[in-house]
């Protein structure tokens, strides 16, 4: 994925953070990195490369200031326009032949991992 998207000046990473915020919209890093299952150290400097490129802003939450929001810029937006395009062509590739019960019993499986190693 990153090889499809490095072109476009974005990363598996950033992609995900534009993801995570394009379906939740305003969140805190914290709240980021729990849903990218991300240390909040790695989201924070994936969000401020993010914030430099214009993809993203920053500000502190009116009712904790010591919470740092984030939120989708315009270009952010934009770029999570051009990257679902790309990275649809690979999921479409990687989930050839499998039938839709096939994808639902995977993802089942998987989350079910993931559960087993939350702690």
């Amino acid at each position: 994925m990153d090889a499809l998207l490095k072109p476009k000046g974005l990363s598996s990473s950033k992609w995900r953070v534009l993801m995570i915020l394009h379906e939740h919209g305003r969140l805190s890093m914290s709240d980021i990195a729990i849903h990218a299952v991300a240390k909040l150290s790695t989201i924070t400097k994936i969000v401020y490369k993010m914030q430099e490129a214009g993809l993203v802003t920053t500000s502190l939450s009116p009712e904790d200031r010591r919470v740092t929001e984030v939120s989708l810029t315009h270009e952010g937006e934009e770029n999570l326009v051009i990257a679902r395009e790309l990275t649809h062509r690979l999921v479409e590739k990687a989930f050839r032949g499998l039938s839709s019960d096939e994808i639902v019993v995977m993802n089942r499986c998987l989350s079910k991992i993931l559960d087993n190693l939350s702690f």
